[in-house]
């Protein structure tokens, strides 16, 4: 979604009389600029198509890219800018994963969905996912808003 905006919010509490004003607006403008650019490399999932008889939610497109938050912590002179992403799923994207199978939960017996490769809504009782590829998005980000 390029040119939105990406909003947070910095408690300073306790670090004021450790920051000079400059130092402080520095420190904020780094985070928000590494955080936008990483909302713009953070991928966005498609919409799964789901069967129009099940009552399973659809996954919220752009769930991931709204979920990249920063803060200031610290305590005394010592300062650390974080940049996160919060949705469950992020550690995963950002990292990727290996090859594993996926099996229902209960009181599923058997995993039913859409499969983009057969171009239809599949029954199976367990896949072996291939795994999927790392996308460093917020490693991207911070390397690239702080020179390298």
């Amino acid at each position: 979604m390029p040119g939105a905006d990406v909003t947070f919010s910095v408690d300073f509490a306790g670090v004021d009389r450790a920051l000079e004003t400059p130092l402080r607006a520095w420190l904020q403008g780094r985070l928000s600029a590494i955080a936008s650019n990483a909302f713009h490399r953070a991928p966005v999932s498609k919409p799964t198509p789901i069967h129009p008889k099940s009552k399973a939610p659809q996954r919220v497109p752009g769930k991931l890219k709204h979920s990249i938050n920063t803060r200031i912590e610290g305590s005394g002179t010592r300062l650390i800018g974080v940049v996160e992403a919060t949705a469950p799923y992020a550690r995963y994207v950002h990292e990727g994963t290996g090859p594993h199978p996926i099996n229902p939960r209960r009181p599923a017996y058997a995993l039913a969905f859409w499969w983009e490769k057969k171009g239809d809504f599949v029954v199976l009782p367990s896949v072996n996912h291939p795994g999927t590829r790392p996308q460093p998005f917020l490693r991207d980000a911070l390397v690239a808003v702080m020179g390298g």
